[in-house]
């Protein structure tokens, strides 16, 4: 029987986890010679990445997220300019299910298995007066964790499930 010696994660523990988060956008100005009025519009698109994963205790991860928008606002009258905006946001996350020996803890790390989302502009406002526009973002999200130890471990090759080889005996003549 063949061997080799692998280094492969060991999942501790993995979950799923949901955040949502306002993200206030106050008293946006438009460019010189665009008025904004009632009607005004936003599209655009958001992308939204996990920055760094980390444990910061025992079961408690911290998750970094960046959001990233390029919008274009539109008036009534047809003019539109962009606003582009970053934003960071961290959320800390505690594993329901997290029974993990005392020497293993330190050598834990995170993994974003599965990471989605939305995010939402609302509440909408316009100050005519002020020619100014506020506005919401909620970023919604849906992120998988893992917490994973890399081990090494030794493992056959070669052999399937239920398949035995073993030597055959020869008897003298």
């Amino acid at each position: 029987m063949l061997l080799e010696k692998v280094k492969i994660p060991r999942v501790w523990a993995d979950e799923i986890f949901y955040e949502s988060e306002v993200i206030p956008v106050a008293n946006t100005n438009p460019p010189l010679g665009v008025a904004l009025t009632t009607g005004t519009i936003i599209t655009g698109e958001a992308t939204v990445a996990v920055a760094s994963c980390r444990f910061t205790g025992s079961g408690i991860v911290t998750v970094e997220y960046i959001v990233q928008e390029e919008l274009e606002v539109e008036t009534p009258t047809g003019a539109t300019f962009p606003l582009e905006y970053t934003f960071r946001f961290t959320r800390d996350y505690q594993f329901q299910k997290f029974f993990v020996p005392d020497p293993a803890v330190n050598n834990l790390y995170c993994e974003v298995f599965r990471f989605t989302g939305i995010v939402r502009i609302t509440n909408i406002v316009v100050n005519e007066t002020e020619n100014v526009i506020s506005f919401n973002n909620t970023v919604s999200l849906q992120t998988k964790l893992k917490a994973l130890e890399d081990i090494q471990e030794f493992v056959s090759l070669g052999t399937r499930p239920n398949v035995l080889t073993f030597p055959v005996a020869v008897e003298p003549a």
